[in-house]
């Protein structure tokens, strides 16, 4: 027999595996090549032995008949990518590259391909992948062990793996969730809509297994004709968007994802099923499910349901204060010019890399001299175990386009030659001995620090700009206001080189003209410990754009759930009604109450909705404990973590309130329409 409920469950089995298809594919290629093995050769020797790199790996593609591609990153747009290839094998994949092009599928990175001879100057050191087979690695990862290079091969050849994660923990999770529920709903409605179909095939001696196999039938034709229908629209958008690159694993991103969503409908309509077919033949005639069953499916929909809109709700207003914040950042460093963080690749052993993060540290602390180095670094200086920073430490660059104004109204620019310059603001109520036991206590490690300490009092209320380009109000503030701040130039000793690296990897340390830093960087780093330089306005840009499309998914995931829970409110409320009508209309003929007539029912609605509460109570009572706590191994709560559970609590009011209308409307309906029906009748 047909089933609308199934085939509309088939339907959104199929559209949400194309679109995640989509999404997982434009992730996987912006990752890197796929269908290669990895080789990641690192180590402190910079040789090729006695022919250059290019040589090298074209011999190596060569004699074992593979293609090896060797990615390096641009260091001044972080969202190219150029590839070099080795020619082995004409048959294999990639070896029309360098003519045809790479088969790109996200518009988020482009990708320029180059022949291997361009690879002459450019360090060994570095990330291959190799298109071909077990003994075609080892041919790559010979070449260079035998050069004494650390070599690491990683499989890319099996992304299903990655696909589920990506879907499970990745940043379409809620949706996942959101589309499963309504899988969920439109199975077990399905089945549950032709109970007195099932009961015909009952009452004539069928059997369980008959009326699958029948099902199965009628929905085999149906599904075969969506495939074909959606898989040929499929090919044809992405025949307009990219000349169907990479359409083989869009093909099979799309497959696992239809085969999941199909084996948990299978699942829930053999379990809904079993449960039909087992109520009473008198009451499966009648089209009637028994309330003890068709209830308690309600609700293990309901309840879910109820608990993932509130989240989502909760998600969808810290997603949207999120992208206003991404937007605020955006604006504000545009006027940042050239202003770039330096992006990290550790391509060395470990002890090679100690070297180059040492060497790299004194680098910028010469930059930082010369003043082409800005330093912003927010700390807990007063009490070091603070969540919150009290402080912030600068340079004469960060002031000199950051200035700040004094009591008396004049500009700060810069602080004296040698000199620890303290700003403190006039409404602060803090000792000069105070903070200058705090920045002894804070420069210890480094025992060439000054004792000159110069103090200074500044304006209240003034706002320091942290540039940061992913801002997080809790973690990762936009601004820091009117607290104590601390101009510690490299001639003060106070910051070494170690704290230079570590804040340059933490985003914490800017080079004022990226053009010139590239050319600056020292050889033994460029792109091997240096990888790449970001633009701190492109930075942003580029979060603020990634914000606004999490804010759109949740709000479309958003009004999937509220579609779930509200029709499982219509369909509560037919099923408390069919089996509860006799009372329900001797209730209703002595006048009782709406309340006094449906008092289970609404008592079992406010339960679920006081548990809900509690729930997102304790969410957020266990986030601000968390917060609150010095135990480094309690998870780091973000600001976007903390606004989502603080909005949680009127999720649960605001969607419970509109489901208990929904509920009360539709019970009110359901009651009219058999009051009516028994007046026809006696009429």
């Amino acid at each position: 027999m047909r089933n609308a409920g199934l085939r509309l469950a088939v339907l959104v089995c199929l559209g949400f595996a194309m679109f995640g298809a989509f999404m997982v594919t434009s992730a996987l290629d912006e990752a890197g090549p796929q269908g290669a093995t990895e080789v990641t050769v690192s180590g402190p020797t910079v040789t090729t032995g006695s022919v250059g790199l290019p040589a090298l790996v074209d011999a190596v593609a060569r004699d074992s008949g593979a293609n090896v591609v060797r990615e390096v990153a641009d260091l001044r747009d972080p969202s190219r990518r150029h590839l070099y290839l080795a020619v082995g094998d004409v048959h294999a994949p990639g070896a029309r590259w360098v003519d045809d092009g790479y088969p790109w599928f996200s518009r988020a990175v482009s990708t320029e391909v180059h022949p291997v001879a361009e690879l002459e100057g450019h360090d060994p050191r570095g990330r291959y992948y190799v298109y071909g087979d077990a003994d075609d690695v080892e041919s790559l990862v010979r070449a260079f062990t035998e050069l004494r290079y650390d070599v690491d091969t990683t499989s890319r050849r099996a992304p299903v793996a990655a696909v589920v994660d990506w879907f499970v923990a990745g940043p379409v999770g809620s949706a996942t969730l959101v589309v499963a529920l309504l899988v969920v709903l439109l199975v077990s409605g399905g089945v549950m809509s032709g109970t007195k179909a099932y009961a015909v095939q009952r009452l004539h001696g069928g059997e369980l297994r008959t009326a699958i196999g029948r099902d199965v039938r009628s929905l085999a034709l149906f599904t075969a004709a969506a495939l074909l229908v959606v898989s040929g629209a499929a090919v044809v958008a992405l025949q307009a968007y990219n000349g169907l690159h990479q359409v083989g694993r869009f093909a099979q991103a799309a497959g696992t994802v239809f085969v999941a969503m199909l084996l948990l409908a299978a699942v829930v309509y053999a379990a809904t099923l079993r449960l039909v077919w087992g109520t009473r033949l008198l009451d499966a005639i009648k089209g009637r499910l028994g309330f003890r069953v068709a209830a308690p499916v309600a609700y293990l929909v309901r309840v879910p349901g109820l608990v993932l809109a509130v989240v989502i709700v909760g998600s969808l207003f810290s997603a949207i204060g999120a992208a206003d914040t991404a937007a605020d950042a955006r604006r504000a460093l545009d006027g940042a010019g050239d202003a770039a963080t330096i992006h990290f690749d550790g391509l060395a052993a470990p002890e090679e890399q100690d070297r180059l993060a040492a060497a790299t540290g004194a680098w910028l602390k010469r930059e930082d001299s010369a003043g082409r180095a800005l330093l912003a670094v927010p700390t807990a200086l007063a009490d070091p175990d603070a969540t919150r920073p009290d402080s912030l430490f600068v340079n004469n660059a960060y002031l000199a386009r950051n200035p700040m104004v004094d009591d008396e109204g004049r500009e700060v620019t810069r602080a004296p030659d040698g000199t620890v310059l303290v700003l403190l603001p006039d409404d602060q109520d803090v000792s000069h001995q105070e903070v200058r036991t705090w920045l002894g206590a804070w420069a210890a490690m480094n025992p060439g620090h000054t004792d000159r300490i110069e103090f200074r009092s500044v304006a209240a209320g003034q706002s320091h700009f942290l540039y940061q380009a992913e801002p997080d109000d809790l973690r990762s503030p936009l601004h820091l206001d009117d607290v104590m701040v601390v101009v510690a130039n490299p001639d003060t000793g106070m910051i070494s080189d170690d704290d230079y690296m570590a804040y340059a990897s933490q985003g914490r340390v800017l080079m004022t003209d990226m053009d010139d830093a590239i050319a600056r960087t020292p050889a033994e780093l460029m792109g091997v410990f240096v990888a790449a330089y970001v633009p701190v306005a492109q930075a942003a840009a580029d979060f603020y754009a990634s914000q606004v499309e999490l804010a759109r998914i949740q709000l479309v995931s958003l009004v999937v759930a509220l579609v779930v829970l509200l029709t499982t409110a219509v369909g509560l409320a037919q099923i408390h009604v069919r089996a509860n009508a006799s009372e329900i209309l001797v209730r209703y003929l002595h006048g009782w109450t709406f309340v006094g007539t449906h008092r289970r029912l609404l008592v079992a609605e406010a339960v679920t909705a006081v548990g809900a509460l509690v729930w997102a109570v304790g969410n957020l009572v266990a986030l601000a404990g968390a917060l609150n706590s010095s135990d480094i191994h309690e998870p780091l709560v973000r600001g976007a973590d903390l606004v989502a559970a603080q909005w949680q609590p009127w999720a649960v009011a605001l969607v419970a309130l509109t489901n208990l209308v929904f509920l009360v409307l539709a019970v009110r309906g359901r009651v009219r329409n058999l009051v009516r029906n028994l007046s026809e009748e006696s009429v």
